[in-house]
């Protein structure tokens, strides 16, 4: 196996990357920058800004949501398909003031998921962007760094219990 490594990131960019692999690309997510290769050969596609934030390719589109904005682009050329702050649109439709996303991101055929510090968990459309839904558990724990996962058309997260860790 062959390693190829991407190391045109300067160090406080490499932070926290997590490449990911689709269509015969890998594409590479750090905060202010995305960088596309072909998967065949390590040759850069094309470059260009995203959001900070967790990334997901799905449908030939690039997700990358962070705590202000959230771009959607195009996988194989990186065109800005949708741009738009979330947390305003939330606080529009609902009111909740200084939503700040703490996770991953999620993305099903119509809709992509993500959560915040206070243990909520939101639905978008997946075209625009638009808020559909939110839902708090009842005693819902924050959302801190964990990874939605869509499995047999069911939305799967983990919540955070406070405290220390106390093995049982």
């Amino acid at each position: 196996m062959e390693i190829a490594e991407l190391n045109r990131l300067d160090a406080m960019q490499r932070m926290g990357i997590r490449p990911m692999a689709a269509a015969g690309r890998v594409v590479v997510g750090a905060p202010g920058l995305t960088v596309t290769c072909d998967a065949a050969t390590g040759r850069v596609l094309w470059s260009g800004r995203r959001s900070y934030g967790a990334g997901v390719v799905s449908d030939a589109r690039v997700y990358c949501g962070g705590t202000w904005e959230f771009v959607v682009l195009d996988l194989n050329d990186g065109r800005i398909l949708l741009e738009t702050n979330l947390p305003e649109r939330i606080e529009k439709k609902w009111g909740f003031k200084d939503v700040d996303f703490h996770t991953g991101l999620a993305v099903s055929e119509t809709h992509f998921f993500m959560g915040d510090g206070e243990g909520r968990l939101y639905a978008f459309e997946k075209e625009t962007g638009e808020p559909v839904w939110s839902h708090r558990p009842k005693g819902g724990k924050p959302y801190f760094g964990n990874m939605p996962v869509i499995a047999n058309n069911r939305l799967y997260i983990t919540t955070v219990k406070p405290g220390p860790y106390t093995p049982t």
